[in-house]
């Protein structure tokens, strides 16, 4: 009779062993499996003693190792253990998921009913199913309702695997690393940002019609840059008929009483300016842009002024622009627009050879600040 005895308290303290063990983080609900799993006890057996001084397969050491690998302490020395000092100096032990609400506050860190990605969810002992030893969890990403999508260990009846949850609310989330924008080349990079959540936004031009429209910016940054549309009346077939032209976002256009001709099939503009002038000596005006980089010319064909970027030409190897004023004239009088530039106290031409305009040439006279006379 008392071998028997005995043998039934010996089961019965061995129950409440196995009881204990398994509702460190257990609770009486299911969850599904974690699509990703790299927490390394994964395989080991459960409730041995892991490297942060949690027991593994647990929802503790779990957490643990998430934020060590968040801190990118994936080996020793880590980061956050059980018993660690926190943010104000002080040193204290999380032990139990249901004591770590007030460890974190003891320490310095900041709990809130605020979820962020990357914080801690805490569950008090038996809240929303969690054990009589409570439940935390790692918070993946968080929804605009406020709830939050989750990966832990042991909830399954105390399974001691990996499961996910969505849509869950905690008691309360624990903020052990700072979440943010993570990216440098951001303009709201947060340097003490650890976990980033998605945040990061990109200043730039976001509208798809102006020149240096932004695909990746998420934030209009005042300096989209649109084209002037520009309206000429030059001889652009040849015919010594002077033809409305205009210069839009889409290309050139030649107006004409049967239609309106497209003379581009792509934009052809310039930042500094879009000009129309015989460079060729053809006597067809060519289309010819100024840019911060140089001059460049698509010439007439009297149809059009090239199909593609193929029919550029670089007119100058380096910028070729004024201060007070760009020009495309005759100056030599060859029959081919030389390019001239006017600054303050200089005007400069460049003479057509009929494929480029060559080197610089001063070509004023000057008495003061006034200009007499636009000569050699």
């Amino acid at each position: 009779m008392k071998e028997g005895i005995k043998h039934i308290g010996k089961m019965l303290i061995t129950i409440v062993i196995s009881l204990q063990l398994w509702s460190l983080c257990a609770s009486l609900s299911l969850a599904g499996e974690c699509s990703t799993n790299d927490y390394p006890y994964r395989d080991s057996i459960k409730g041995e003693l892991d490297v942060w001084g949690f027991y593994t397969r647990n929802c503790t050491s779990y957490v643990a190792w998430k934020i060590n690998k968040d801190y990118g302490t994936t080996s020793a020395p880590y980061y956050f253990y059980n018993t660690m000092s926190g943010p104000n100096g002080q040193s204290g032990t999380w032990g139990n998921a249901k004591d770590w609400e007030n460890n974190a506050t003891t320490i310095g860190f900041t709990v809130s009913n605020t979820p962020q990605t990357g914080a801690i969810a805490a569950w008090e002992a038996n809240s929303e199913g969690a054990g009589i030893y409570g439940h935390v969890a790692y918070v993946e990403s968080v929804n605009s309702d406020g709830t939050v999508n989750i990966t832990e260990y042991n909830w399954n009846y105390g399974d001691g695997n990996c499961n996910a949850r969505s849509s869950v609310t905690a008691d309360h989330y624990i903020h052990i690393l700072s979440s943010g924008c993570t990216d440098p080349n951001a303009i709201n990079y947060d340097p003490d940002a650890t976990v980033d959540d998605g945040s990061c936004e990109y200043a730039g031009c976001t509208d798809p019609n102006a020149a240096n429209y932004n695909p990746d910016a998420t934030v209009y940054g005042d300096n989209c840059e649109y084209p002037i549309e520009t309206s000429a009346f030059v001889d652009v077939t040849g015919n010594m008929k002077a033809d409305a032209v205009l210069v839009g976002n889409s290309g050139i256009t030649r107006y004409c009483p049967t239609g309106d001709e497209s003379w581009t099939t792509n934009s052809f503009y310039g930042t500094r300016g879009t000009y129309f002038a015989d460079v060729t000596g053809d006597g067809k005006a060519d289309a010819i842009v100024v840019n911060d980089t140089g001059v460049t010319v698509r010439r007439s064909t009297g149809a059009d002024f090239g199909t593609s970027d193929a029919a550029n030409e670089a007119w100058t190897t380096n910028s070729f622009y004024g201060t007070r004023g760009t020009y495309f004239a005759d100056g030599t009088g060859d029959g081919k627009a030389d390019a001239i530039v006017m600054n303050d106290y200089s005007v400069t031409i460049r003479r057509s050879t009929g494929i480029n305009f060559s080197d610089n040439e001063p070509w004023t006279c000057q008495n003061g600040n006034s200009y007499l006379l636009w000569t050699r």
